[in-house]
Parts: structure tokens; sequence; C-alpha cells
């Protein structure tokens, strides 16, 4: 069946997922606008026989659920990826809506990260919609809307509507080594509550901007944990503030800051409250703390690295390319943490790259999306037929 395949592919589908990327480039997706986009695919996918569900995150934000199902017995696969991008920043050679290319390069925002991933799956549920004979099983699509915030879209898709698939193939731009695992994340809110007197007499009060200055500035002396596979993440500070808006004469008593911790697994939020306790403790401050946990949250995963579905892509990626697919385990969060984190659904990240993601002249290889296209074919043809 995969010879047949990869002829469609040779004839036509790769061109057709060019053409689809460009489409997905022209439609400005930055977080938290992504409706148009939802509809553009929305409206694609029911036109070569997908069922299609809309699912409302904000007026001008949706996720878009699609399936393609064939006879029972088979593999439930989900293909992934997020609708959103980066707004786009200054310095862009050219529109970064008006996508362009050279003999290997399609320049624009969103192209590798990840548009030409979204452009993949549509491809793939097109072929396989035309090839239902004798086809086992359902291929399901998810697109997501702000990956790039909050992971909204994803979190909303799981609480309300949920996630059933016995594998996710997140179609990330990582394509010499697949993600299988990652750092977690959570932000800690600190509040410090003083006391206030007069700043000629400072020894009658407590200064909070003073003592939470020393708690954060002393971090690096928590305990951190460690994992075989994801090295040790730090507390880093985002902000700081505190005191009065207008000028006084007073010891300020109150003061708050945002503070970022990457978590491995082990590190869980009560682990990492009871640390800080211990901190101030230790480092006898007299203010009250409170530390409070806010989103965004992103738990730390790990998949089996003998999943029989990580193994079946390495084989299809070595009989394409030729060589092995490493394996990464990252210390950036993705929704990928929310899936394996909130669901427990293996989850892989393995999509066509470029560069430079996040920043101006963005662009993603054709090389690599024609191989990633084969990629994915020869896995969904071994598993469903």
């Amino acid at each position: 069946m995969y010879g047949q395949i990869e002829q469609m592919i040779n004839d036509e589908y790769f061109n057709n997922t060019i053409e689809i990327l460009k489409d997905l480039v022209k439609i400005p997706s930055v977080s938290c606008n992504e409706k148009r986009l939802a509809r553009y695919i929305g409206d694609y996918l029911k036109k070569i026989g997908a069922k299609v569900i809309f699912q409302k995150i904000s007026d001008n934000s949706e996720n878009v659920i699609a399936s393609i199902d064939g006879s029972e017995g088979g593999h439930n696969i989900i293909l992934a990826g997020h609708l959103d991008t980066v707004s786009p920043l200054d310095g862009w050679d050219k529109n970064p809506f008006d996508p362009h290319e050279d003999p290997d390069r399609i320049y624009g925002l969103g192209s590798s990260d990840m548009k030409a991933g979204i452009a993949i799956a549509i491809t793939l549920a097109e072929i396989f919609a035309r090839n239902k004979e004798n086809f086992k099983g359902n291929i399901k699509l998810i697109f997501v809307a702000d990956e790039e915030g909050y992971s909204t879209g994803i979190k909303k898709l799981i609480k309300e509507i949920g996630i059933d698939a016995d594998i996710i193939y997140m179609i990330e731009p990582h394509y010499y080594n697949a993600v299988i695992g990652a750092a977690g994340k959570m932000l800690i809110k600190v509040n410090a509550k003083g006391k206030a007197s007069h700043a000629a007499h400072p020894e009658k009060g407590v200064n909070a901007i003073e003592e939470t200055s020393s708690l954060i500035s002393n971090l690096d002396k928590v305990r951190r944990v460690t994992h075989e596979k994801i090295q040790s993440q730090p507390f880093v500070t985002f902000n700081i503030k505190g005191g009065y808006d207008s000028y006084s004469v007073t010891v300020p008593d109150n003061c708050e800051a945002i503070v970022n911790k990457h978590t491995v697994p082990g590190e869980s939020t009560e682990f990492i409250l009871k640390q800080l306790q211990e901190l101030k403790s230790d480092l006898g401050l007299k203010s009250e703390f409170d530390f409070n946990i806010i989103e965004p949250f992103y738990p730390p995963y790990a998949i089996d690295e003998n999943s029989k579905y990580l193994c079946e892509l390495q084989k299809a990626y070595k009989e394409v390319l030729g060589y092995e697919l490493g394996l990464e385990y990252e210390t950036g969060v993705s929704d990928s943490n929310c899936i394996v984190g909130l669901t427990g659904i293996t989850t892989i990240n393995f999509g066509p790259s470029g560069g430079p993601i996040h920043s101006p002249n963005e662009w993603v290889s054709k090389k690599q999306i024609y191989n990633v296209l084969k990629v994915y074919a020869k896995i969904i043809c071994k598993l469903m037929y």
C-alpha cells in the first residue's frame, strides 16, 4: 500500500502540501486570533470527507477537530498541531504574510512553527480519506489555539471534549531529533507583607522589598531535583515590584515578585512551595510570605522510549532518510506537556524544521516537508492497513 501512497505524494500531494502551506501563511493567526485560519482548515477538511467540529475558545479563536474513520479494529492515531503564531517582529525582508520561496525554502510567519506541520496533516488526511478501502482504525486531526501563550486551546479541548488516542504525533519543527519528553513550567507569584514604619526608623518596620530581594537572590540555594533524561532546572525571577506609587518616607510593607520554575519529573507544586517556605525560614525573614501557582502551568513529562509508536517512527524515518532518528528531551514547554500530563497519552514531537523560529524571515525546508510526509505515510500504512 505504501508504494501506491508514495507515488501519489511524488505525483501530486507534495506540491499540494506546499500550496496549502502558502495558503496557511497568508492567513494571519497570531495567538488568540486563530478563528479565520481554523475555518479555512475546517472547510477544507469537510470537502475531503472528514467529520469536522469547531470548538470556541473566544470570539476570535477556535480549535478544529476532524476525523477520518475506517473500519473497526485498527489504531486510533492523532496528528496534532497549533494554529497560532507569535506576533511578527520588525526586520522582515518581505511581508511575513506573503509566502515566498527559493529552491528549498518557504518563507513566512509560522512557516516552520508550525504551519508546515498542519499542511502535512491536512495532506495525509486527504490521501487516506481517498484510500479508505481496507483502512482500519481512525485518524484524527486536532489543531488548537494559543499554544504560544497559555495553551488555552489544548487545555479547553481536554476539559470539555476530551482526547482519546493510542498515539499523538505532534508535527512540531523537530526533524533530526524527535522530542519524547520535556521539562515542565510553573509560575509562582510571591507576595510579601512586611511592616510599615517611618524611614527615619527602619528598625521599627519590616521592609518587604528588601526581604523579597533577599529571598529571590538566594533561590540558587534551593536543592534542585535531578532526572536521568532532563537536566535540573533553575528558578528565574521575571519581575519584582513593591512599595508606594507616590513618594513616601515610609518603609514599604508590600512587595510582589513573579518567579518562573521549570521542573523535572518529581518536582510537584507541593514540593516547590515547601522548598520556598523552608528557604524563607532558613533566611530568617520576618515578612509574611504567600506563594501561589498561577497560569500558565505545564507538567513535566517523559514517554516510554520502548513505545511501539516511537519504534514505528524510528523505523520509518530510517527507511526514508537512511539514518537514525535522534531522541531529545526539551527544556522548553509545549502543548505536549499538557497532553501527556493531563491525559497520559503518548505524544511525540516530529516534523519539518527550518529557521529562525520566532524571528524575522522564518522559513521551512521543502525537502524536510517531503520527507516528513513520507515518514508519516509509512507509519499510517503500517498501522492502518
